[in-house]
């Protein structure tokens, strides 16, 4: 585990080059070292993003996704959950 800021952006960035498997032990490190950070919605949604559409994971990735539902911080990130739960079915 890194620093808050470093495991937050080091999780982005693998988001970003498309290494889903590596960016989403990079979140769950977050989850599990930062548990009462005020970002914390955010990196769920991104975790339960993962495991939806890259990993195959649709049971954890509702799981992370209704947990950060209430707490999303805009419409835009309430609405990518709704979509992706949608999804998921």
């Amino acid at each position: 585990l890194l620093s808050r800021r470093t495991q937050y952006d080091l999780a982005n960035e693998l988001f970003r080059q498309g290494d889903h498997q590596t960016a989403a032990t990079a979140y769950e490190l977050f989850l599990e070292g930062y548990p009462k950070d005020p970002e914390i919605s955010v990196v769920r949604l991104m975790l339960g993003l993962l495991k939806a559409r890259y990993l195959n994971d649709p049971v954890a990735a509702k799981q992370q996704i209704n947990e950060a539902l209430p707490s999303l911080p805009d419409d835009d990130h309430k609405a990518l959950a709704r979509e992706l739960l949608a999804e998921l079915g």
